[in-house]
């Protein structure tokens, strides 16, 4: 009894700091409801009750989500599984974001293959920026910039470039995070094989779903193309090399962009000649989308250069949609929410203590 005497009495200190803060907000609140009279108090107890329970399983919810990154991480001490959490809070308020989902998403970073916590943390935190300007949410982000940082390599690309370029993605073409999220993984790892840039893979994505407002199927397109580029026994493959000198990677790697190469070869034929190029119609119309009705490629090559250029494109989109009354409102009555449920953490033990002695 002595030892969780101490422990009690350690976990009310510690605790204190924080329930002040939060205790002298509440009051503010409080004395401007109970000012009006009965029913003024009343709703302030029903909203301090609301509170309290709100705080605790908020509490629960990320204690449970930090436990599923602890396992994640079993050669890791005590105290640095200490900074981490104390890491993921401050990451929370800062970014308005609620901390069960900071976990899950950091969960996410780590399970898809950050090569160490700095790293999870910058995916993270580029996510959270990605999600924002995206409207969308951070773990969508944090899947999406995942999966194109192991597509093309995460010592070839980093998160803030692949935000950036999906940031002008999205402003040029006709798609979301989700829907990218759904379906590009299917050709990042056979772009990047084909010397294929992100940069030109973002170009082309917002060139096929400007005219067609479909992710999918425009995806489903280059992949077909991508498959034909690929394949050295395809009709199309063939030909690049015997038209061009070298194999469609080999050109890709030497700096000639997927367009660049079916404008040649479109160039001298007639369009029954260039049709006869591809063996199925996905990879046609792959291709043709990619050309546009004037076959010069015109509509992707302008995109390409925002692409390239694409640098603070995401930093931007994130300013102008964080510079508002609401975002700074839901900050701050997040980090209200997020210090009572650090209170609530830090009286764990007095609270495991109560329910230890009435059972």
């Amino acid at each position: 009894m002595p030892n969780e005497v101490v422990v009690v009495v350690k976990a009310k200190d510690q605790a204190s700091k924080k329930l002040k803060g939060v205790g002298k907000q509440v009051d503010g609140i409080g004395s401007k409801l109970k000012g009006l009279g009965p029913i003024g108090g009343l709703a302030f107890g029903a909203m301090a009750t609301m509170a309290a329970k709100s705080a605790f399983d908020g509490a629960m919810a990320f204690e449970t989500a930090f436990g599923q990154v602890r396992t994640l991480l079993p050669a890791a001490n005590a105290d640095a599984l200490k900074t981490m959490r104390g890491q993921l809070v401050e990451f929370a308020k800062d970014f308005g974001e609620d901390s069960t989902i900071a976990a899950k998403g950091l969960y996410q970073a780590i399970s898809a293959g950050a090569i160490d916590t700095a790293e999870a943390f910058n995916v993270l935190e580029t996510a959270a920026k990605s999600a924002t300007a995206a409207n969308t949410d951070t773990a969508t982000a944090v899947t999406l910039l995942s999966q194109v940082m192991n597509g093309y390599g995460r010592e070839n690309i980093s998160a803030e470039k692949t935000a950036d370029i999906l940031q002008q993605t999205i402003r040029f073409g006709m798609t979301t995070f989700e829907e990218m999220a759904g379906s590009l993984f299917q050709i990042t790892g056979l772009s990047s094989s084909l010397s294929i840039s992100f940069e030109q893979l973002g170009a082309m994505t917002a060139t096929m779903t400007a005219k067609t407002g479909n992710t999918s199927v425009a995806v489903t397109q280059l992949k077909s193309l991508f498959t034909a580029l690929s394949k050295g026994s395809s009709t199309l493959a063939k030909t690049i090399k015997a038209e061009l000198g070298a194999s469609f990677s080999t050109l890709s790697g030497e700096g000639m962009t997927v367009v660049e190469v079916l404008r040649r070869l479109a160039e001298n034929r007639t369009d029954d000649a260039f049709r006869d190029l591809f063996t199925r119609v996905e990879s046609l119309q792959g291709a043709q989308g990619l050309l546009g009705a004037a076959e010069d490629g015109r509509e992707f090559n302008e995109v390409l250069k925002e692409m390239t250029t694409s640098a603070g494109a995401l930093d931007k989109a994130y300013d102008a949609a964080t510079d508002t009354v609401a975002h700074r409102f839901n900050v701050a009555v997040n980090e209200l929410k997020i210090s009572a449920q650090e209170a609530v953490i830090e009286l764990s033990p007095f609270i495991e203590l109560i329910i230890f002695t009435l059972t």
